[in-house]
């Protein structure tokens, strides 16, 4: 669901500014699911997983 929310907003961005974001969006994915590995409860858990869904979705081609 927060990758379909997050799509066209980000798809706009990516058409800016392609390169950084891409990188950016990698690191980001690999935080977030660092974090969703020591998340201490389940609505820690839910929230880091919609961050990773957030930043992994414009990260795919697409």
């Amino acid at each position: 669901m927060t990758g379909a929310v997050f799509t066209l907003p980000v798809g706009v961005l990516t058409d800016l500014v392609r390169g950084r974001l891409l990188g950016g969006s990698i690191v980001l994915w690999a935080v977030a699911t660092g974090l969703s590995a020591a998340a201490p409860s389940f609505v820690w858990l839910v929230v880091v997983r919609g961050a990773v869904g957030a930043v992994g979705d414009h990260a795919t081609p697409g």
